[in-house]
């Protein structure tokens, strides 16, 4: 039997790899003693072929690699709706006809989201002309009730 190169997986591996890409395509959580069957082990010594299966590091490395691609794509999903959603946000806050409330809400999302918060103190003198400050935190929501 030929040895396996470094860094490449064997027949019964690939078989193996390509079931657990499969089943998770198909939106189920990949039986691993699944996997070894269909990659060519028997059903007897199937869970305990998988977990061997799995502790090879050629085989982790490609199942990382379409992992990560499948996170790469749900961000780059992520960043297209993101997108669209400011897009909606402004053009509800630049529509006249839309109801004020709705525009300055908008506005505030916009506001928030970009890291914008406004200050909240001021700086008041007392009977005797000492300075007091006053910090508010929390919504400005809160302090108009």
């Amino acid at each position: 039997m030929p040895k396996k190169r470094r860094g490449t997986l064997t027949p019964r591996q690939r078989a193996f790899v390509n079931e657990y890409i499969r089943q998770y395509k198909e939106g189920r959580t990949p039986n691993l003693a699944n996997c070894a069957v269909v990659a060519g082990y028997s059903r007897r010594s199937a869970s305990q072929r998988a977990g061997e299966t799995m502790r090879v590091p050629e085989v982790r490395a490609a199942i990382q690699e379409f992992e990560d691609g499948i996170v790469k794509e749900i961000q780059r999903r992520f960043a297209i709706d993101a997108q669209n959603a400011v897009k909606t946000v402004v053009e509800i806050m630049r529509n006249p006809e839309a109801a004020p409330r709705d525009r300055l809400n908008a506005a505030k999302d916009i506001l928030d989201r970009g890291g914008y918060k406004p200050d909240l103190s001021a700086v008041l003198s007392t009977r005797d002309g000492a300075p007091l400050e006053i910090h508010f935190s929390g919504d400005l929501e809160d302090w108009s009730k």
